[in-house]
């Protein structure tokens, strides 16, 4: 048999490549790419978001009813400082409060303390050493004061029965302090204990209760 030779170009040169088919290819690609990322920064975006509605805090308003007496927290009970820049008293007094009421919704009179309950001690907490207070009571501020070591801020108050009280609080950090307390925070939550005047039993009222109500 005898073999045909001829060119190499001979045999390839009817090999067209189509250009168009490739690039409809690629567009289709690109347009999967591109949905892809949009659904990934949604998805990303939306995780973000709610990452950080729950890292806000002091926002929702909390009511406990726990034995004799009702608390509503306006803004929650919990309190968080963290990179708070030292302040004098007379502009820690122009901080905003956090509100809350006690009402004695019970049939017999109770006495009551309020006190504030540190959250877990690291590295990074702020010492209580170095945080001012002052609560409003019967309409009036008290001295500003650094937090005692046992943090209870109202001892001992006798709450008849019906009657309602309103507080508020502020915190801030302490003029006299220096760059130790940089980067450093206080986290602690208000805590109402109270005591039935013919019992004796302590009951702790804390947002932990059973009987918690969100607004």
């Amino acid at each position: 048999m005898a073999n045909k030779k001829g060119r190499i170009g001979d045999r390839y040169r009817h090999v067209k490549f189509n250009h168009s088919s490739v690039k409809k290819k690629n567009r289709k690609e690109i347009k999967k790419i591109v949905f892809l990322v949009v659904i990934l920064l949604t998805v990303t975006c939306g995780v973000s978001y709610s990452l950080l509605t729950l890292a806000v805090p002091g926002k929702e308003e909390v009511t406990i009813i726990s034995g004799e007496f009702k608390i509503n927290f306006k803004e929650g009970n919990t309190i968080k400082m963290g990179n708070a820049i030292p302040l004098t008293n007379e502009e820690g007094l122009k901080t905003d409060p956090y509100k809350f009421s006690i009402e004695n919704t019970g049939d017999l009179d109770a006495s009551y303390s309020i006190s504030l309950e540190e959250g877990q001690i690291t590295e990074d907490t702020l010492s209580k050493q170095k945080v001012k207070y002052s609560i409003k009571e019967d309409n009036s501020w008290s001295e500003p004061a650094i937090l005692p070591d046992d943090l209870i801020l109202i001892s001992s108050k006798i709450m008849k029965v019906g009657e309602k009280k309103d507080y508020e609080l502020k915190i801030w950090l302490d003029e006299a302090s220096d760059n130790s307390t940089q980067g450093k925070k206080f986290e602690a939550r208000i805590v109402v204990a109270s005591v039935q005047n013919d019992v004796g039993n302590d009951t702790e009222i804390d947002s932990s209760n059973d009987d918690v109500l969100s607004d």
